[in-house]
């Protein structure tokens, strides 16, 4: 009787051990993907910033352009007054 009584206390702690290292396993497994959630999240947001960067870059480009073609006008401009100016 005492015999039986020991492994049936055995089996359960066996039991107990089981349904803890299965616990234990579906803990890690959510931990994983969070970790993999978050990466992606990481990985996501970088991807926005180079993008908003290249974005940003593109608008200074154009106003950079904008700005050499307004000079090169006025230049123009300046040119065509001293012309006129010398030919008087």
């Amino acid at each position: 009787m005492l015999t039986e009584d020991a492994s049936d206390v055995a089996a359960g702690v066996f039991a107990a051990a089981a349904a803890a290292a299965v616990a234990a396993a579906a803990v890690a497994a959510a931990a994983d993907a969070v970790v993999a959630a978050a990466a992606d999240a990481v990985v996501a947001a970088a991807a926005d910033a180079a993008d908003a960067v290249v974005a940003a870059a593109a608008v200074v480009a154009a106003a950079a352009a904008d700005a050499a073609v307004v000079a090169a006008a006025a230049a123009a401009v300046a040119d065509a007054d001293a012309a006129v100016a010398a030919s008087r």
